[in-house]
């Protein structure tokens, strides 16, 4: 995905998703878009990676609907803080 903002992702590819197996593939300041093992959809924002730790810090929105789209109703999002909302 790269470098846009988060918020300009409004739904995630149907295909095309590559296995990222180590932290060396990752790039602080990128974004990505994962599908997870059970049909589950993100995106998530690299704010910090440390590989000597091994250390991620990141913020993520997530779908819990199942759904690729990542509009603005049915997300959750997570910041590097913690802190968690519904929007």
């Amino acid at each position: 995905m790269g470098e846009p903002p988060l918020s300009e992702v409004r739904e995630a590819s149907e295909s095309g998703y590559v296995n990222l197996s180590t932290l060396d593939q990752l790039i602080v300041g990128h974004g990505y878009v994962v599908c997870t093992a059970s049909g589950t959809h993100a995106k998530f924002h690299i704010t910090e990676l440390d590989r000597e730790k091994p250390k991620l810090v990141v913020d993520w929105y997530s779908r819990a609907d199942g759904s690729r789209r990542f509009d603005q109703q049915a997300f959750v999002w997570q910041s590097s803080t913690g802190q968690e909302t519904g929007v």
